[in-house]
């Protein structure tokens, strides 16, 4: 449970890219997934692993990366995407998160704390607490 005020409760396909980056110049209670922002100011990086892995556990990794982030090929790295996480539930959103920073130190992934990620079938519910 997030300490402090909670502005959003998340539903299941309402995730955008700002409960990610947690920039402080970043307007993310403005956003849905029907108006996304018209750039992130900090694209966030995952990486797969800090060093060289058995080919299994390289796969299975990039498996579930895919459920949060996009590969460039021109550069080599994984970025998280919020068009990618839409499909996932609240939980799943959580897990895949959780695991993905201990595939390396410089993976400090987390969701926004100011959002309390619920699994659910409908959209967004605004929520104001004093």
């Amino acid at each position: 449970m997030p300490s402090g005020l909670v502005f959003h409760t998340r539903k299941a396909s309402d995730i955008v890219i700002c409960d990610y980056c947690q920039h402080y110049k970043c307007r993310w209670l403005e956003f849905s997934p029907g108006k996304y922002p018209t750039s992130c100011p900090e694209a966030r990086e995952i990486r797969i692993a800090d060093g060289d892995i058995p080919g299994a556990i390289f796969l299975q990794r990039t498996k579930m990366a895919k459920k949060i982030a996009i590969y460039r090929p021109d550069t080599r790295q994984w970025f998280i995407s919020a068009s990618r996480a839409t499909g996932l539930l609240a939980r799943e959103l959580r897990a895949v998160i959780a695991e993905a920073r201990t595939w390396s130190e410089k993976n400090n992934l987390a969701l926004s704390d100011r959002v309390l990620y619920e699994d659910a079938e409908k959209g967004t519910e605004q929520k104001r607490l004093v």
